[in-house]
């Protein structure tokens, strides 16, 4: 009875639940599980009753771990739409089906002894290692890059668009400028419309870097996407100068 009782109740809170009196608990969650303050500040919206629940967030604030904390924000987000599965959330993980994210502007930081914002304290020194997300696409969105440790300054746009012409499929593109040495460059990165990534499938890319009278193309792929210590490229540089090379790189 206690049982059938106790089950009841979750549906009818499950059903009846107002999810925006709940973003400030599962904003303290969020941000005592991550090391950094998480918050909920627009609308939050979740569908519990689908074979993979939807979860709609307006309004997304992410900030830096306390190391960083008085540079700001890591990262805001506009919106965002997720759908994950039902199972891993039991074992504690997530895993994404569909992550999509409108309008997020997010400020990346490393210091001179290559620390930096994006990691946890405790894997500080390893490459970013994502959730599993089957679907993945991002609009409109900003990227400010700083890096003490290479003297580079990057500030960049990134979008997808995705098509269901086979023909033109779409592309995931970034393009920006910045400065590294004191000196200016660019860069355009363009690959496949995010929509289409899967983990166990490489991801291929290509970018084109100048500085100056330097200038970098390579064609590189990403071999397990979400994981970005393994990756590899054919690179074709052009310059006065081969140490002006490695740091572009």
């Amino acid at each position: 009875v206690i049982t059938s009782v106790s089950l009841t109740t979750l549906i009818l809170f499950l059903t009846f639940a107002d999810w925006n009196a709940l973003r400030g608990p599962i904003s303290r969650m969020a941000s005592a599980a991550s090391g950094r303050e998480i918050t909920i500040r627009g609308d939050l919206d979740i569908d519990p009753w689908r074979l993979n629940p939807l979860i709609r967030v307006q309004g997304l604030h992410i900030g830096n771990p306390p190391l960083y904390r008085e540079r700001g924000e890591f990262a805001v987000v506009r919106r965002a739409e997720a759908t994950v599965r039902w199972l891993p959330l039991f074992a504690g993980r997530l895993d994404f089906v569909r992550l999509d994210l409108n309008g997020a502007d997010i400020s990346l930081y490393r210091g001179k002894d290559g620390v930096s914002n994006w990691s946890s304290p405790s894997s500080q020194g390893r490459q970013i290692n994502l959730p599993a997300i089957q679907y993945f696409s991002l609009d409109e969105g900003r990227l400010r890059l700083e890096d003490d440790k290479r003297r580079l300054v990057l500030e960049a746009k990134f979008t997808t668009r995705e098509s269901r012409d086979t023909r033109d499929p779409g592309e995931f593109a970034l393009t920006g400028e910045g400065e590294i040495n004191n000196q200016p460059f660019n860069i355009e990165l363009t690959g496949a419309p995010l929509l289409n990534v899967r983990r166990n499938r490489p991801y291929p890319f290509q970018a084109d870097v100048r500085a100056g009278a330097t200038h970098i193309v390579a064609n590189g792929v990403i071999a397990r996407p979400f994981n970005f210590s393994n990756w590899h490229a054919d690179v074709r540089g052009v310059g006065p100068d081969l140490a002006d090379l490695y740091p572009l790189i």
